[in-house]
């Protein structure tokens, strides 16, 4: 009578073994959306100064390039331009900038909201040859703080980013406190490899 009961205890670990064996060497089915290591995205959309600023809203660009670590955790550096004007005088200024961030993205799905934190150095300067009194040329210390999504179609990306960017300290002195303060909100279209 024990022998029947025997052989089904048996065979329920044989199939147990059978499938950790397969997960073991591979052969069960793979994640359907593993994430490649390298990622570039073009950026385009808006710089905006907040609070007592004399800067107007204007166009940011850019270009970033970044490395997962891990499927939650990448690092990413870039080039970050804007392109605004002063009021009232609508003197034209231009700013260049490079940066670095660490990117912590929890859920990793279709769409995958993200947060970055990071270290900015960027130059503004008068569009023109001339340097009028209103753009006053310096160089900022940021640490961009951000969120964004971004949505995947094979390796391609489309998303959203929001990001303040503090300033820690401006190239010349005078002006309002955190003159070199701003908000870049970018529509961003990138691959993966």
């Amino acid at each position: 009578m024990a022998f029947p009961h025997t052989l089904r205890r048996r065979r329920g670990l044989g199939v147990i073994a059978a499938a950790f064996l397969g997960l073991w060497a591979g052969g069960a089915p793979k994640d359907a959306r593993a994430v490649p290591p390298v990622y570039a995205q073009l950026a385009g959309g808006l710089a905006i100064f907040p609070g007592d600023s004399r800067f107007d809203t204007g166009a940011a660009y850019g270009v970033s390039l970044g490395w997962r670590a891990t499927p939650a955790l990448a690092v990413e550096v870039g080039y970050l331009g804007a392109v605004f004007t002063t009021e009232p005088s609508a003197e034209a200024a231009i700013e260049h900038g490079g940066y670095a961030a660490a990117v912590v993205a929890p859920i990793d799905f279709v769409l995958s909201p993200y947060g970055l934190a990071g270290v900015e150095l960027s130059h503004r300067r008068a569009a023109g040859e001339e340097e009028p009194d209103a753009v006053r040329p310096g160089t900022f210390v940021r640490l961009p703080l951000g969120l964004g999504v971004d949505g995947r179609l094979g390796l391609f990306t489309i998303g959203v980013r929001g990001t303040y960017d503090l300033s820690l300290r401006e190239g010349r002195e005078g002006g309002p406190a955190h003159a070199g303060d701003r908000v870049v909100v970018t529509l961003r279209f990138g691959a993966e490899f």
